[in-house]
């Protein structure tokens, strides 16, 4: 008989969607390998459509809080006395918790949850993406919170690489360990004689404040200096700015249900990012689809092998290296095996499954 683990997030894990999403559903699927899982979901982020149905295939039980109104922000989520009950009733079965992202790491305090052995899956470093992002006096509060709920843990994770996370043992007391970000493999393989409809392909939240900046620097200043490149921007809410600049050139498609063909139809990828922090699952994404990319320093941050990409942070350098991949087939299909082999190597589903297994090793006793 399988031993239960609680797994505690702000949205429901989901096989596709945003990074939050995706990540959320691979510390599922994984767990669920050696756990029956209580998936505990605090709904303070919107879920993707097809995320329920994956939910309810890979957890035992699926539990749904409800969370209160906070007067002292989004690190500081409480939820009512039954709902409290339920998670003391899921600890007396329980022989682990994983708690996911910073925002939900308080609701181990207020239960017997603080006695299981315990992992807080920080994912992105809050506070740097704060920091980039100017809002300082966020930045402040976030370590201050980090550094109080990180101590009740037995281990906190991060996707990048810890050795590379600013302040981090100013912040953070308790072990640490990287486990690295994934894409699962496509929904179908890849084919080199599937019609090539775009050139350059964006995946990601078109509504996430660091991908639009990014893209309308790519619109107005890169585009122009690739006459008659065809662009293809899809992912989730579109920012009536954004939508402004679609052309015949450049195409959004909103909300789609999957993002395989869409790869499979693109000769390469961009991430053009200049803020945010963590990995960047679309670039994974990209390889693992056979995909070549051309992204920025910040896009690429996190990732230590960079050799699937071509780097570049100025319009013009960008520019020149979308069109050495759009002219020569063969340093495209070169720098898209090199991402491939990269993905399989460390950020596939099943590097993943080693990471978390390792994790779980750290802090469960034998």
């Amino acid at each position: 008989m399988k031993k239960r683990a609680i797994l505690i997030t702000p949205l429901v894990p989901g096989k596709t969607g945003n990074g939050l999403s995706m990540r959320a559903g691979i510390w599922l699927e994984c767990l669920s390998q050696d756990f029956d899982v209580d998936l505990v979901v605090v709904p303070i982020y919107p879920a993707h459509p097809s995320a329920p149905d994956f939910a309810r295939h890979s957890a035992s039980t699926i539990n749904i809080l409800t969370p209160l109104a906070s007067e002292t922000g989004l690190y500081n989520i409480r939820i009512g006395e039954s709902d409290i009950d339920k998670l003391h009733n899921l600890a007396r079965a329980a022989a682990l918790v994983v708690v996911f992202r910073l925002v939900t790491a308080e609701l181990t305090a207020a239960t017997s949850l603080h006695r299981l052995p315990s992992i807080l899956d920080l994912d992105d470093v809050d506070w740097v993406r704060e920091e980039r992002l100017g809002n300082q006096h966020l930045t402040e509060d976030i370590i201050r919170k980090t550094s109080e709920l990180s101590r009740r843990f037995d281990l906190v994770t991060f996707a990048q690489p810890h050795s590379s996370i600013p302040h981090l043992s100013d912040v953070v007391s308790a072990n640490v360990m990287t486990i690295p970000n994934a894409s699962r493999a496509p929904e179908s393989p890849s084919q080199e004689s599937t019609a090539k409809t775009t050139d350059l392909l964006f995946v990601g939240t078109l509504g996430y404040a660091p991908n639009e900046e990014g893209l309308l620097w790519f619109i107005t200043e890169v585009v122009p200096l690739l006459p008659g490149v065809r662009v293809t921007l899809v992912g989730a809410n579109p920012t009536p700015e954004l939508l402004s600049y679609q052309s015949s050139l450049v195409r959004i498609h909103a909300n789609v249900p999957e993002v395989s063909s869409w790869y499979r139809t693109a000769h390469v990828a961009i991430v053009p990012l200049f803020a945010g922090s963590g990995t960047r699952i679309k670039i994974l994404e990209a390889w693992a689809h056979h995909t070549p990319v051309v992204t920025t320093s910040m896009g690429i941050e996190g990732i230590l092998n960079t050799q699937g990409a071509l780097i570049a942070d100025s319009a013009s350098a960008f520019a020149a290296a979308c069109a050495s991949l759009l002219h020569s087939p063969d340093l495209a299909r070169s720098l898209a095996q090199d991402g491939h082999q990269l993905w399989q190597d460390h950020y596939s589903l099943s590097s993943s499954r080693h990471h978390i297994s390792l994790a779980v090793e750290k802090v469960l006793p034998t």
